[in-house]
């Protein structure tokens, strides 16, 4: 006993050298209200938090009417290359933000990114701290946003990509109700729709009915429902209400109809690079870049990570340059690779941390670096990528704080956008010289996007995007040599967006756009709305007898994007002009970080791992029809603010006979390889106790394909057993049966997984598949101590996830020495002692053949080996998509299987050959995935055998 002691103390002790080591260099500022905790490559971020995260707490508070009743931490991650942040209550409110600034996206209206994100986190962790705060993610995250732009210049409601979204949604007759704008959607536009609307209700809300009556939402009452509480705020039905919000979106009085390209149809069309010959465009929902002529012939360039940002083509045509995000050991990382369009493969050499890479001449890229909260126009030689030339920096203090886009515009010369949140310009800068010109519009095009590179008969073409508050986005072009601006000044539906020209040479006759009004989208709105009419205008776009330029775009619908084309001729022909730019002369709008504010001190992982957070609730037993084996379940769960440590207690009280289950488990979430210790003293079904605690070790290994999974494990584990008797209920505890039978296992696993996700967009029926292969295999050893036996088990399984039929197929088998599987138990067990080999398994349980009264049976011999087949046919997948009426849950999909399993499992015997024996089953499972994250369900299965009893359970699985 003082041995096993003395491991676990040794165990947990290297644990926390492991984590004090990892964590030695975070520093942590206090503040009246915050931790802010920091590396030292953070401290600029962390002294803009100093500075003002008190003044947003009260400012926040005074806006909602509400006290701040808790202190938190603030944990500000640094390295990372994608802009994040959350708020969460688990196990207590703190707050996470990525030190980095946004890519040109929903957050690309930020100036002050960093103080910005927080805001709208914090505005989570204020407005949230009531009792029972049960309103769904669209009323949550819409104050959020809503706070976020309460300054009238920065945030998503100052931004007009996020009222394209609106205007466009009641355009397409799509705007959703306040259910289906409720939650977590897990297809397109997934959860999007939530923060879309859910801050264009609060905005609707806060304008008409005014902050004070709107804050009643963020304070404790007797009506905690959304439906309720509405009507007792505002004293109309929640339904009026969100009717009058849509009826308030405002559209353009003339919307021309977009022209499609070819037959592309509805598809996930985003990103887009056009040559001589074509165009590529990625779609998102196959998961693939294609490249189109402009007849509309295409063919698949190859299969692309869903991570994909951006496109770039040489200035020749020969190369395209493809940005995505991959995971390396250090996490997210911006990769760039070229693939050679004759050669139909990509080239051995990539560039890392590079955002919206792109060619900048034949031989060399530029992109973007980020630090922080600083941006860095680089240049790198394409066949050397350590050699990189810093041409343009933007950041908190500077004229400018962000940088996207960088595009080829003309021999040494680069084009970009320069950004503060919405004001943005367009600066060309010389790779020579390092002179930098500005671009002077005749009249403001503000919140430029989509900034293009197009290589035409006269030169070099940049297009892009653009578009006041009010309107669809449109498009521009401009010659860099002629100062020729070209402005689409008419609205299309769907928008303009990534505009690229097509081949001149190879242009089709002209089309006559549609006529008709607009339609509705097939799957219409329980909203109280009607699609806009769309103006059948004198000149449809596209339509233009001897086009000097025909653009090919992507139009961004509701629930969909497509290819359109426009022609040149609904551009009106301006003039614009270069003037020279002053970074010296500049005015700067950003708030520039004061580092002398703060008072660091090392950071203490245990000044808030002792803060849990307690749940009760019952414990239902796996096989409904013994109800009598309910227990009062308690768990406490525990973590420190920058996720390095995390701990879980689970216990269950069994009270009629008394035991006390519990399973104890500390995780220590290091990179590359994470570890976890568990301790454990567990009821298995009122069968029989396990007592021991296991060691385990994960190396996920990251791949540069995002639908490979790679991972090797390894564990230990030491375990003792007791077997409980048929009369174990007459007993007053379990606790009077022997422990005996230690165990010591080892096992070492790997995992190879391609898994290629895809999405229908136009059913509800089988909206969502998944295509690929999954291959696991492991080596198990286990030492018996009082026979002194050693035993030993390979196992190994390979599933497959069919292509065109929504059917799963997994094979599994195994062979041991010394020890067999126990299908009755799900478990490897020594033979000729009742003991149990831990860790995991791969072979199916098949505890529905565990009847009352039944032996399990038992190997006689060292060897034995087993076979199993497990397949499941789904028969139904519906898409639900709506939020419940009154909890914060989020119903996706309802799904309808039906399964086989069977498993012939050779038991050896002393006195003659293996025996082999065989088991058999169907089950059906039904299941309602919740939030995107969660099915809860139920299963029946039923052991195909003489007299046989199907058993009945409730179906739970939880990603968060």
């Amino acid at each position: 006993m003082y041995s096993r002691k003395k491991s676990f103390f040794i165990i947990v002790y290297s644990l926390w050298l492991i984590a004090h080591a990892i964590g030695a260099g975070l520093l942590v500022h206090k503040t009246e209200y915050f931790d802010i905790i920091y590396a030292k490559e953070s401290e600029k971020s962390a002294a803009l938090l100093a500075e003002y995260a008190d003044s947003y707490a009260k400012e926040i508070a005074g806006r909602l009417d509400k006290q701040i009743l808790v202190r938190m931490p603030v944990y500000i991650l640094a390295g990372a290359e994608s802009l994040n942040g959350y708020f969460t209550f688990f196990p207590y409110p703190r707050i996470v933000v990525f030190d980095t600034v946004p890519e040109d996206g929903t957050l690309g209206n930020l100036t002050d990114s960093m103080l910005k994100v927080f805001y709208h986190e914090l505005t989570h962790a204020i407005s949230l701290i009531y009792f029972l705060p049960v309103l769904p993610l669209s009323f949550n995250e819409g104050a959020a946003v809503s706070y976020e732009s309460l300054d009238g210049q920065q945030g998503r409601l100052h931004d007009p990509l996020f009222y394209h979204h609106l205007m466009q949604g009641k355009i397409d007759g799509c705007t959703p109700s306040w259910q289906e704008a409720a939650g977590q959607r897990d297809v397109y536009p997934g959860a999007f729709w939530g923060y879309l609307y859910g801050a264009g209700f609060a905005d609707y809300l806060q304008r008409i009915y005014g902050m004070e009556s709107y804050a009643q939402y963020w304070q404790s009452s007797f009506f905690i429902f959304p439906q309720s509480k509405t009507k007792h705020i505002f004293g109309k039905p929640l339904k009026s209400l969100w009717s009058e919000f849509i009826q308030n979106i405002q559209t353009p009085a003339v919307i021309r109809l977009p022209v499609p390209f070819q037959q592309t149809g509805k598809a996930g069309f985003k990103f887009t690079a056009a040559n001589r010959q074509g165009f590529a465009c990625f779609d998102f929902t196959q998961k693939e870049v294609r490249f189109y002529t402009s007849t509309g012939a295409s063919r698949k360039l190859f299969t692309a990570n869903q991570s994909l940002s951006h496109l770039s083509f040489s200035p020749d045509g020969q190369l395209l340059l493809v940005t995505d995000i991959i995971q390396s050991l250090e996490g997210e990382k911006h990769r760039s690779v070229i693939f050679d369009m004759a050669a139909k493969r990509f080239l051995p050499t990539e560039y890392y941390s590079l955002r919206t890479a792109a060619f900048c001449g034949n031989n060399h890229i530029c992109g973007v670096q980020t630090d922080g909260q600083y941006s860095r126009l680089v240049i790198a030689d394409m066949h050397n990528a350590d050699t990189q030339e810093e041409v343009f920096s933007a950041g908190p203090g500077m004229p400018y704080t962000a940088i996207y886009d960088p595009v080829y515009a003309g021999e040494n010369t680069i084009a970009f956008i320069a950004a503060n949140g919405m004001n943005r310009d367009i600066l060309f800068i010389n790779q020579n010289t390092k002179k930098i010109q500005k671009l002077v519009f005749p009249e403001p095009l503000p919140a430029i996007r989509c900034l293009q590179t197009n290589t035409t008969d006269e030169g070099t073409l940049l297009t892009f995007s653009w578009a006041e508050k009010g309107m669809l986005y449109r498009a521009a072009t401009y010659n860099p040599k002629t100062n020729a601006l070209k402005v689409l000044q008419e609205d299309i539906s769907g928008g303009v967006f990534y505009p690229v020209v097509l081949a001149q040479d190879t242009l089709p006759a002209s089309k006559t756009g549609n006529k008709t009004p607009h339609k509705r989208d097939s799957a219409e709105s329980t909203a109280d709305t009607a699609p806009v009419s769309v103006s059948p205008a004198a000149i449809p776009a596209g339509e233009n007898k001897q086009p000097a330029a025909m653009l090919v775009y992507t139009g961004v619908h509701a629930k969909y994007n497509t290819l359109y084309t426009v022609s040149e001729e609904l551009f009106a022909e301006k003039q614009a002009m270069l003037t020279d730019y002053m970074p010296d002369a500049a005015e700067v709008p950003s708030i520039s970080p004061k580092t002398e504010l703060l008072a660091p001190k090392k950071y203490r992982y245990l000044s808030w791992m002792w803060r849990v957070f307690p749940l009760l609730y019952v414990a239902l037993p796996d096989d409904i029809k013994n109800i009598n084996q309910t227990g009062l379940a308690f768990d406490m769960y525990g973590i420190d603010p920058t996720t390095l440590l995390s701990f879980k207690t689970a216990s269950i009280f069994y009270f009629k006979p008394f035991f006390y289950h519990t399973h104890a488990n500390l995780a220590v979430n290091t990179k590359p390889v994470g570890f976890s210790v568990q301790l454990y003293d567990l009821n298995n079904h009122f069968r029989y106790r396990t007592v021991g605690g296991a060691l385990d070790a994960s190396f996920p290994i990251p791949s540069k394909n995002g639908y490979q999974h790679i991972a090797l494990n390894a564990g230990i584990s030491a375990e003792a057993f007791s077997f409980f008797s048929k009369d174990y209920a007459m007993q007053k505890t379990l606790y009077g049966y022997k422990l005996g039978n230690a165990v010591l296992s080892e096992q070492i696993s790997f995992r190879y997984a391609y898994l290629k996700p895809s999405v229908a967009l136009n059913t509800p029926f089988f909206a969502k598949s998944i295509t690929g292969v999954d291959v696991r295999t492991g080596v198990k050893h286990g030492y018996h101590f009082e026979s002194h036996i050693h035993a030993g088990i390979l196992q190994a399984l390979v599933g497959f996830h069919a292509p065109l039929l929504p059917l799963t197929v997994q094979c599994s088998g195994y062979a041991g020495y010394n020890a067999y599987y126990t299908p009755e138990l799900g478990t490897y067990t020594f033979f000729n002692h009742p003991a149990f080999m831990g860790l995991s398994t791969y072979l199916p349980p098949m505890t529905e053949h565990l009847q009352d009264g039944a032996a399990v049976r038992q190997s006689g011999g060292n060897i034995n080996t087993g076979f199993a087949f497990d397949t499941e046919l789904t028969l139904l997948s519906y898409e639900i998509q709506t939020g419940s009426s009154w909890l914060p849950i989020f119903y996706n999909r309802f799904t309808l299987s039906f399964g086989y399993k069977n498993m012939l499992n050779f038991l050896g015997d002393n006195s003659a050959a293996l025996m082999p024996h065989f088991y058999q089953s169907v089950y059906g499972r039904t299941a309602i995935t919740i939030s995107g994250a969660a099915k809860l369900g139920i299963e029946y299965a039923h052991p195909i055998k003489k007299n046989a009893l199907g058993k009945l359970k409730l179906l739970f699985t939880a990603d968060f």
